[in-house]
């Protein structure tokens, strides 16, 4: 903005700068669901929902892989991933889906970790 031509005063600084803060952000996170496992032969799906905060005029993408917790893939606990997923503009959650394999051991109830 810009001051010009006073009555009765005189201008020292005649200029000033308005700024608009970007408030829009997206933060993302992500569900930790809790499944039953099953016995041998059997699978299911441990679906995680990534979140974000607010929706975005533009595709937001991400990486993601499932990384060993007490839950292994040496143990065949359930099937490795990776990726880049997108969220589409507009969109605010969208699924991720780890296979989780049963097993008949009596043990601890096992986790493998977040995606990065």
């Amino acid at each position: 903005m810009t001051l010009s031509n006073p009555v009765n005063a005189s201008i020292l600084d005649g200029s000033g700068t308005g700024t608009i803060i970007n408030d829009d952000s997206a933060i993302i996170t992500i569900s930790s669901p809790v499944m039953v496992e099953g016995c041998t032969g059997s699978s299911a799906n441990h679906v995680f929902v990534v979140t974000m905060t607010n929706p975005s005029e533009a595709i937001v993408l991400f990486n993601f892989n499932t990384q060993d917790g007490t839950a292994t893939l040496a143990d065949g606990d359930y099937q490795f991933i990776s990726g880049i997923q997108p969220i589409p503009p507009g969109q605010i959650d969208i699924n991720i889906t780890v296979l989780a394999n049963g097993d008949c051991f009596i043990e601890a109830d096992e986790y493998l970790s977040s995606f990065d």
